[in-house]
């Protein structure tokens, strides 16, 4: 996540509300479990993009709309979710975070992008072209807990807002207690960068008084994919050390929840499998459909073996830092490769 983007855009929602546009003559039927709701999907920018109240309720969820705070109200009995669209945020349970792209207004229904459904209402989201539908299925996840560990502090010198998850459930417990060891690890190494962030400004703010004087560690996560015995996540690491601003470092981790293994990249194709030209020109068309081509700092050579990466229900996402490929004002590139492209290349 690039928090400075995230927090341009809540300014901007606050300032001007969110995305309104018009009903589109030809939207895509929604078919939920083989039943065809009432209410249509939009298409924003080639995402699919779906009606809160409609999808939540077909799936037992009670909804509502606080007006006043502009907040979406979810209750499943096992689960709560809220959507406050004034701060561009999503709590889920324990667990806070943000997302990076405005929700669309259509006949003052809110709609999500389908992301949302896949992350927190565990479904999968097809959008069929050529039938020009959109069908979503429940999705048979891993059946394990996922609970999130909240480390927030603030002194005069450090900000620290830090999430991230503790699994529970596994029937082996070493295997559970390397899972989370991982993941404890990686909030205390952005901790400690943040520690030592704040004696390198020291020095700083004695010559130049007037600058910001706070640094800043915020830490997130996000569940990518939790199937078939694999769970993939990314955590992000932002890290505000005085200047102009912040930066963000994306970690993920594809790991089988019975083994603990993680895999790296390579690990997931045949291995005689040419899978690095799939994605390398997945990557360049990409640039050219967004036209970042001309910002790149050197002509994009490719992506290496072991390039980070992490699962979704459609495809697996390659990722690129800040600064990797681009300016920081690009944030971390993601590029998605449909499991449909690379059936035949995966083990």
């Amino acid at each position: 996540m690039n928090k400075k983007n995230v927090f341009i855009t809540v300014m901007l929602l606050v300032l001007l509300g969110f995305q309104a546009v018009s009903a589109e003559t030809e939207a895509p039927s929604i078919i939920f479990n083989g039943i065809q709701l009432q209410d249509k999907a939009s298409i924003q920018e080639g995402r699919v993009f779906l009606p809160v109240r409609a999808i939540g309720e077909a799936s037992g969820y009670q909804v509502s709309w606080e007006q006043d705070n502009r907040i979406v109200w979810m209750n499943s009995g096992d689960k709560n979710l809220s959507l406050k669209l004034n701060h561009q945020a999503i709590l889920a349970d324990d667990h806070e975070y943000y997302f990076s792209y405005s929700p669309v207004n259509l006949e003052n229904r809110t709609y999500m992008r389908d992301d949302f459904y896949q992350e927190n209402l565990g479904m999968r989201v097809v959008w069929d072209k050529e039938a020009n539908l959109v069908r979503l299925t429940d999705m048979k996840e891993n059946r394990i807990e996922i609970n999130t560990v909240h480390i927030d502090a603030e002194t005069k010198a450090l900000s620290t807002q830090v999430q991230y998850p503790v699994i529970g459930g596994l029937s082996d417990a070493t295997v559970q207690g390397n899972i989370n060891a991982l993941f404890k690890r990686h909030a205390e190494n952005a901790l400690q960068e943040g520690n030592k962030n704040v004696l390198e400004l020291a020095p700083y703010l004695v010559e130049f008084p007037d600058m910001p004087g706070q640094c800043h560690v915020f830490v997130d996560y996000q569940i990518k994919y939790n199937q078939k015995d694999i769970l993939s996540l990314v955590l992000q690491n932002y890290q505000y050390a005085g200047g102009a601003h912040g930066s963000t470092v994306q970690t993920s981790y594809t790991i089988n929840v019975k083994t603990g293994q993680t895999y790296r990249l390579q690990d997931l194709f045949l291995e005689e499998a040419d899978y690095l030209s799939v994605f390398n020109e997945s990557v360049r068309k990409q640039l050219d459909q967004q036209e970042l081509t001309p910002a790149l700092f050197q002509p994009f050579a490719g992506i290496g073996e072991n390039q980070n990466y992490f699962l979704t229900d459609t495809g697996i996402v390659v990722y690129f830092q800040q600064y990797e490929l681009l300016p920081y004002a690009a944030g971390i590139l993601e590029v998605s490769v449909d499991y449909s492209v690379l059936s035949k290349l995966l083990k």
